[in-house]
């Protein structure tokens, strides 16, 4: 884990903020892929970066850059979290991009 990260700050405030709601999103806003309103704790969010952390490791190194497509979603801040942890940063891919701005954003950002 990269000392100095904003991974060490979450962790940090996890420690002191553990069962207190981290992210939470309105039930309005999360129609489309849930069945409620989405909220993660501290702990929670935590135990979920960590697992896919975990998962990254296994071919993510630090000072990659990882593209990831996602909607506008909680999960997104787990994944950013996690691909911190490892010394790896995002490059964010938007869902409505078409396929020409997908390869030209992949092929220019030396994402892994």
């Amino acid at each position: 884990m990269t000392a100095g990260s904003v991974y060490r700050a979450f962790e940090e405030s996890v420690s002191r903020h553990g069962p207190r709601p981290f992210l939470r999103t309105p039930a309005e806003s999360a129609a489309k892929y849930a069945g409620g309103a989405v909220q993660f704790t501290y702990a929670e969010a935590k135990g979920r970066v960590d697992a896919l952390a975990a998962g990254y490791a296994a071919g993510v190194s630090p000072g990659d850059r990882v593209a990831v497509a996602f909607d506008s979603r909680l999960e997104v801040y787990l994944h950013l979290l996690a691909l911190n942890a490892l010394g790896a940063s995002i490059v964010p891919l938007m869902s409505g991009a078409t396929d020409t701005e997908l390869g030209h954003i992949v092929g220019h950002s030396d994402a892994a």
